[in-house]
């Protein structure tokens, strides 16, 4: 597990149960959000690797115990009764047996880390992807700010040329004593507003 740099599963899980947390109770930008959730991912997908090994091991573990456990059975036995043939050969086909399986967990085993490493790969290429698209998803956002801010300047820029226009034909209708209608009214309120805006 630490050549293949596999944690340690329970302390995986309450990572991922603590990011989750913070998920749900914490506002953030969608790219924060996005990458925290890119981490969970890959906190998952170590989890079930770590779980898998662990898994393997454990069983290895607990044969083991059961191994050293026949061995002192075996012995106290053999102590007790050295004329008993028939119960020694028993303890120690118990013993051949659990060493194949042992032999056979060994081979699983090996095949767990060889679709570990099979994992790491496919998970590496398709990060560089996802990278290279992430890239381009900042190119788009960016040109695309760039144009809000270009098109906000260019109604900006229509706007005061309609009020400059308005502004004249409000300025001959009063100059002439012409009636203003309401339109033409709320049209020089906001003439006015952007005098003062512009004067502060």
């Amino acid at each position: 597990m630490a050549k293949l740099g596999i944690g340690d599963p329970f302390e995986i899980k309450k990572e991922i149960k603590k990011l989750e947390y913070k998920m749900e109770t914490e506002v953030r930008s969608f790219d924060k959000e996005k990458e925290i959730m890119k981490v969970i991912k890959g906190l998952k997908k170590k989890y079930d690797e770590a779980k898998e090994v662990n898994e393997v091991h454990g069983r290895i573990d607990q044969l083991s115990r059961e191994i050293d456990e026949s061995k002192k059975n075996a012995d106290e036995v053999h102590k007790r009764v050295q004329n008993d043939a028939k119960t020694s050969q028993e303890h120690h086909e118990h013993l051949i047996k659990l060493s194949k399986e042992i032999d056979e967990f060994k081979k699983q085993e090996e095949e767990v880390f060889k679709k570990i490493d099979v994992f790491r790969k496919e998970y590496e290429e398709v990060n560089e992807k996802l990278k290279l698209k992430l890239g381009r998803i900042l190119e788009v956002r960016q040109k695309l700010e760039e144009n809000n801010v270009q098109l906000k300047e260019d109604k900006r820029k229509s706007d005061h040329d309609i009020l400059r226009h308005k502004d004249m034909e409000l300025q001959e209708k009063l100059r002439t004593k012409r009636k203003l209608t309401t339109e033409d009214l709320l049209i020089l309120q906001k003439i006015e507003e952007e005098k003062e805006r512009k004067h502060r």
